[in-house]
């Protein structure tokens, strides 16, 4: 599933000796920007019922559950950076002012 709708993926399948058929390295049926589209409509309307039924009326298919709503979120938060790894990148400069319930504090020298 692409954000772009459904796409047929040809991948290799395997054959045992018993007939059954399995595939090596199960490539993910959900494209990444399909999950972005989804976990962008939840953080629109915060509702695991109305995102399935917009992406349902969207695409015309009944293809999500909240369980799989809810691993998209977890697949997205677990991509972001914590707030060290922002600090790492960036080097943010200490104004010396904190801001507490809308009033700027003194805070230290540096």
């Amino acid at each position: 599933m692409t954000i772009n709708g459904k796409r047929v993926k040809k991948i290799q399948t395997y054959q045992c000796k018993s007939g059954h058929y399995f595939r090596d390295n199960t490539p993910d049926k959900w494209e990444d920007s399909f999950i972005e589209h989804v976990v962008y409509v939840y953080l629109e309307c915060l509702s695991l019922n109305v995102t399935i039924n917009i992406i349902r009326a969207t695409y015309r298919e009944n293809i999500l559950t909240k369980s799989l709503v809810l691993s998209f979120i977890e697949q997205i938060a677990d991509a972001l950076p914590n707030l060290d790894e922002i600090d790492r990148i960036y080097q943010p400069k200490r104004s010396g002012y904190l801001a507490f319930d809308g009033v700027w504090f003194q805070y230290g020298k540096g």
